[in-house]
């Protein structure tokens, strides 16, 4: 904030003073020169004066090394311009200082302008990028998410991020785009944050849940895209969030979507959801290994899972395109 207003700081008093002096005595001395002298001598002046333009602008353009050597020319010009010395020396030293002066203030005041450009150029440059930014802030929101999970429920939290990361890695096989992935991979972190509001003893059940409870449990898909939809930098992701749970052929929930209806990035999500918890060791079960886990997906292809994504995820495990996370 201190760099802010050091660089958009207005004019400081000496400057002010310097200004409004120097401006009152070259009006006083033109017309000082016409009374004494005439308007010959004044047309020889404002000839001379008419160098501001150029020295102006050259200021403005060149350091202050090579803008005031083009000041020290135009002054010479000036000298020139102003004609041969006569009896009246008085006036004629008069005149040179006032276009002198001018040029000067000219040359001052847009080396001023010149040097609070760059520094504001150095500053707008030093600013860090905002997508950087959002992406960091972003990021923060996630680990903070994932943090309040972990503490209900630890599994959930390592859980999500496997998932999170074979997402990102079927996603670029699968041919969609680095932007795109990276929503999938963020919608496959905060998948089950819904599970923060599921009561523990539905969580950690071991037995197979009743039917009650399993509608119940449902509702994290719900409870987890309502939590995100809350949050600018996560819009983007709710119906990946909320339709992972949907199946290929239509009897999933929450909206029983089929097929291409079902966002891309759930269909993914799908995939490496259930691979990541057939082949994860639980209190009560020792994990799959991932051949039997491939074995098991390839077994709902087309009904639970979408034909091509599953296919192409069961062989880039089964050839190490996709690496198996240990747990």
């Amino acid at each position: 904030m201190t760099k802010h207003k050091q660089i958009f700081k207005s004019p400081g008093k000496t400057s002010k003073c310097i200004t409004i002096v120097l401006s009152g005595l070259v009006i006083v001395s033109v017309l000082v020169i016409k009374l004494v002298s005439g308007m010959d001598m004044v047309q020889k002046m404002h000839l001379g004066v008419t160098l501001v333009v150029p020295v102006f602008l050259m200021n403005r353009l060149l350091t202050r090394r090579f803008g005031y050597s083009i000041t020290a020319v135009c002054v010479l010009l000036a000298v020139f311009f102003s004609g041969p010395v006569d009896k009246l020396v008085p006036v004629y030293v008069l005149i040179i200082l006032v276009q002198v002066i001018v040029l000067l203030l000219i040359t001052y005041l847009a080396q001023e302008d010149r040097r609070k450009y760059e520094k504001m150029k150095q500053y707008s440059l030093s600013l860090p990028d905002p997508t950087v930014q959002e992406e960091h802030f972003k990021m923060e929101v996630v680990d903070a998410l994932l943090k309040a999970i972990d503490a209900k429920d630890s599994y959930t939290y390592n859980h999500s991020k496997r998932v999170a990361s074979y997402c990102r890695k079927l996603a670029l096989i699968s041919g969609l785009d680095t932007d795109k992935a990276d929503k999938i991979y963020l919608a496959g972190m905060l998948h089950d944050i819904g599970k923060i509001g599921m009561k523990d003893s539905i969580l950690n059940k071991s037995e197979r849940l009743s039917d009650m409870e399993y509608i119940e449990a449902k509702e994290h898909v719900v409870t987890g895209a309502k939590i995100a939809e809350n949050m600018d930098i996560l819009k983007e992701i709710v119906p990946i969030m909320l339709h992972h749970h949907e199946r290929y052929d239509g009897n999933g929930y929450p909206e029983h979507l089929k097929g291409e209806d079902i966002p891309v990035g759930s269909r993914i999500i799908a995939i490496c959801d259930s691979f990541d918890a057939m082949t994860s060791d639980r209190e009560y079960r020792k994990g799959m290994s991932a051949e039997q886990a491939a074995t098991k997906l390839m077994e709902c292809i087309g009904t639970q899972y979408d034909p091509h994504l599953c296919l192409l995820f069961v062989e880039s495990i089964r050839n190490n395109a996709i690496t198996v996370i240990s747990i």
